[in-house]
């Protein structure tokens, strides 16, 4: 739609992303702790306005195999449905909402390209909303974090179904305080309507709502930490025995694909990257004597699943299990 070759959406959108946090975060050179509660909400004109351009650079990028992977093979689907009359689909391989309104809107003889818009704007709206609810003070500041993670711009490109998903669940996580009910809906109809995949966090969320001490999900991890330089598949095994035969695919079998073509294994990146907020959370709860609800939520939800992902590090798909902790790692 912009005329730009699809090679460049990366280093553009890293760059725009690089620019502009040199210039927000400068203004946090001299910042102090009582800016948290002197300093006005900052305003949204702005914030919104960096959005709708997110949404429309990534939301009109050209179909390419190469460098959005997933995209081409949802392009492929969606002309194969093109034009013909819509069926509601359900049943256990259905991601009931995400793959109706793909259905839906290829039944209307829409270029694909509404489709995909459709789904950028729910990623980069909901991830807008969740930052700016859960950081008023520093709204911008925040979504540049979020835009920067390892991440985001893969799932806003190309695993578009599950970063859907994911955004959803985070606006659930910041209303959840506020509005209970809120939270409920989008976590249980909405987030795992886009992607099955989401019932894991939604469980853990689950979890965490009556277990609140850190320490324990501290200490789980490391055991799962453990049994993962062990090589310990036996959780693995068991939990592909009790989901749906495409999740089970991403465990212990990748169907048509070569396994070659997977980097599995232990995953020592992986890791590394996940450990940030661990060592961050036992800084902030033993050295730096931090006190709050919200944070430790936040840590035990994201410690929790990281914890699950490292009894299935040895899966073909392990970014994608990943990812179920990576989306709230910003």
């Amino acid at each position: 739609m912009f005329g730009i070759g699809p090679q460049f959406y990366l280093p553009i959108y890293f760059g725009i992303v690089a620019i502009m946090s040199f210039f927000v975060f400068s203004q946090y050179a001299d910042y102090t702790n009582e800016r948290l509660t002197e300093a006005p909400d900052q305003p949204s004109l702005g914030v919104w306005l960096f959005t709708l351009f997110m949404v429309f650079f990534i939301g009109l990028r050209p179909v390419s195999a190469e460098f959005f992977v997933d995209m081409d093979t949802y392009d492929v689907t969606y002309n194969v449905y093109k034009g013909l009359p819509f069926v509601f689909v359900s049943g256990g391989e259905t991601n009931l909402i995400f793959d109706n309104l793909f259905r839906l809107y290829a039944s209307l003889d829409l270029p694909s390209t509404y489709f995909f818009f459709t789904i950028a704007a729910i990623y980069f709206i909901c991830i807008t909303w969740a930052c700016s609810a859960i950081f008023p003070k520093d709204k911008l500041a925040s979504i540049l974090v979020y835009l920067s993670a390892f991440s985001t711009y893969a799932y806003g490109t190309n695993g578009i179904k599950a970063g859907a998903a994911a955004a959803i669940f985070l606006v659930a996580l910041a209303y959840y305080e506020k509005r209970q009910w809120v939270g409920v809906v989008l976590m249980s109809l909405i987030s795992i309507g886009f992607h099955h995949s989401m019932m894991v966090p939604v469980a853990a969320f689950i979890v965490c709502v009556f277990v609140k001490n850190p320490r324990i999900f501290l200490v789980f991890w490391v055991v799962c930490f453990f049994a993962a330089l062990l090589h310990v598949t036996t959780f693995q095994e068991m939990f592909a025995g009790i989901i749906n035969e495409h999740g089970a695919e991403y465990l212990v079998g990748v169907g048509g694909y070569v396994k070659e073509d997977f980097l599995g294994g232990f995953r020592i990146d992986f890791v590394l990257y996940s450990a940030v907020p661990i060592v961050l959370g036992l800084i902030a709860i033993e050295k730096k004597f931090i006190v709050s609800e919200k944070y430790y939520f936040l840590l035990n939800l994201y410690t929790l699943v990281n914890a699950l992902w490292l009894l299935c590090m040895y899966s073909d798909f392990t970014n994608r299990i990943a990812y179920l902790s990576w989306l709230l790692l910003p």
